[in-house]
């Protein structure tokens, strides 16, 4: 991406479909990457995507905002969906969106009140000044400099001399949290009690009013819901009155995963036991590999621009194995550890023999609730694979290499999910399509007194045919000799091919229960959770077909 960026702005003063169109054939047309649009009108929030653009609207919630309306649009040359976060501060007037980028952008959608002899205008006007005071990028954290000091300086002083000792990333968390304690827990005096006893009056008052406030402010909430609803139900829009009760609906705690057998409770030792035979027969479970696989292709090399890239990139809110540091630290020190990363996986797939580090290929399985609520066995479970940030990321890299040749496969055929430009619209319209031509066909069989007089003959058609098939664990049995065949059908590179089938023929399953540990060897089937799961899952469909 270049260092600037074209940006127009415009005030609609009402803004009709048909000019939304016209306005993103122009923008298309002139190459421009942000349209910042204000006063749309427009009633309701919204995020949606086409080839050209990801569009962001927010609109007002009171009687003076209604007028108002702010939408962004961000060229999809620019950044990705998943790349983008927003936040409307000011609804139907200043809208936050920030494009998550190597180099992060703000864009803030503003729409003034106009001046007038109102007197609560001046109050209502947007203080332009703060907000770009609030939105210039503040330095580090004093605790943040220091961690990213300490990684650069064990990686410089060759501290570290592989992957796996990086972790102490997690340690000099806690370390940092252990000195917070330790400046709490300083000696008291009696002057110190005096000031102490003080500032816990003052918190007392202070924690009182606080806890007014937000009593009333939460039944204000309440009652701001419950008036949304009335009015969506006045509307006949179902979808903001689910949306209200949802909130205002109790929330339950996860349901503990607890099995019994026979109508028995069973101990944590059964129950883990039987955890892992159950999922070892979907799996098929073996023994742990032991034969080395020598490389038989060039091998695949990484560089630190992608890695950085990655990391910087990794959810923060996903969850990983209890022995992996947290997705946020590797985030926070990707400039750091990119190029010490890239280093060590180079060197490591340019042996003669083949190997991905095992915690990359591991998946900590945790168990969650189906929606059907069954408890009648270990599958009836839904298994979710916890895998290493740094693992995640390194296999994003390596699909990259084949998605292109993924696509091209894949666009061919009638195949919806996880292929760009095609949602589960393109699949309804295409079922839709299906029942529109049989209705026309069908039409045909009766033929009245002038269609007779024209000549148009009776069709044989008596109906047509749907079939809906279960595809539930599919993906837990698919051989292992079905997507290499696959990938050559989609004509990838023999390298990634190999890489892909080593990493795959890694994968070990971790079921820990209540403080056990029990594994699972498979032997088919696409690993839980994994960044590639889904792209070797694309290419079954033309697997299956082509003869």
């Amino acid at each position: 991406m270049t260092s600037s960026l074209k940006v127009v702005t415009w005030n609609s003063g009402g803004l009709h479909s048909q000019i939304l169109r016209e306005l993103e054939t122009w923008a298309q047309d002139t190459a421009q990457e942000i349209v910042l649009i204000q006063e749309t009108k427009w009633d309701f929030d919204g995020n949606w995507s086409s080839p050209s653009f990801h569009f962001v609207h927010s609109a007002g919630q009171t009687r003076e905002d209604r007028v108002g309306g702010v939408l962004t649009m961000v060229s999809t040359k620019v950044a990705q969906r998943s790349e983008i976060q927003f936040h409307p501060v000011f609804p139907g007037r200043l809208l936050h969106v920030r494009l998550n980028l190597p180099q992060p952008i703000d864009i803030i959608n503003a729409y003034q009140y106009a001046a007038n002899d109102n007197k609560l205008t001046p109050e209502r006007r947007l203080d332009v000044g703060k907000i770009i005071s609030d939105g210039r990028t503040p330095e580090p954290p004093s605790t943040l400099a220091h961690l990213r000091e300490v990684i650069k300086t064990g990686i410089a002083h060759h501290k570290w001399h592989d992957i796996t000792q990086l972790e102490v990333l997690s340690n000099c968390a806690r370390e940092m949290w252990a000195l917070f304690r330790a400046m709490r827990s300083h000696p008291y005096t009696a002057r110190g009690i005096v000031q102490a006893w003080r500032q816990w009056k003052e918190f007392s008052k202070a924690h009182r009013e606080h806890k007014a406030r937000s009593k009333a402010r939460s039944k204000q909430r309440k009652q701001d819901l419950l008036a949304q609803a009335r009015t969506a139900a006045a509307r006949g829009d179902m979808h903001k009155v689910w949306q209200a009760v949802k909130t205002l609906a109790p929330k339950t705690r996860p349901k503990p995963l607890q099995l019994y057998r026979s109508g028995h409770i069973m101990t944590p030792e059964s129950e883990l036991a039987w955890i892992a035979e159950a999922f070892g027969e979907r799996y098929g479970d073996r023994e742990p590999p032991t034969q080395a696989h020598i490389r038989r292709h060039a091998p695949f090399q990484v560089s630190a621009e992608d890695v950085r890239s990655e990391l910087e990139h990794l959810p923060v809110r996903k969850a990983v194995p209890p022995e992996a540091a947290p997705s946020a630290l590797w985030k926070a020190c990707a400039a750091e550890v990119a190029e010490f990363i890239a280093e060590q996986v180079n060197e490591q797939w340019a042996q003669s023999e083949l190997k991905v580090p095992q915690s990359w290929a591991d998946a900590t399985v945790a168990l969650i609730p189906k929606p059907t609520g069954k408890n009648e066995s270990p599958l009836d479970w839904r298994p979710i694979g916890l895998q290493h940030p740094i693992g995640k990321s390194i296999m994003r890299i390596v699909i990259d290499q084949a998605r292109h040749q993924i696509y091209q496969l894949v666009h061919e055929w009638p195949q919806c999910a996880y292929v760009p430009n095609r949602s589960t619209f393109t699949a309804l319209k295409r079922v839709y399509q299906h029942c529109d031509e049989i209705r026309s066909k069908c039409a045909q069989q009766r033929t009245t007194l002038h269609q007779k007089k024209e000549g148009v003959e009776r069709t044989t058609n008596y109906g047509g045919l749907q079939i809906s098939m279960d595809l539930s664990a599919a993906f837990d049995l698919v051989p292992w000799t079905a997507i290499k065949e696959a990938m050559e059908l989609a004509c990838i590179e023999p390298f990634v091919q190999e890489l892909l089938l080593q990493w795959l023929g890694q994968v070990r399953y971790k079921f820990r229960h209540k403080g056990m540990e029990k594994e699972v060897w498979p032997s088919w089937g696409l690993r839980q959770g994994c960044i590639g799961s889904r792209y070797f899952g694309q290419l079954l469909l033309p697997y299956s077909v082509v003869p």
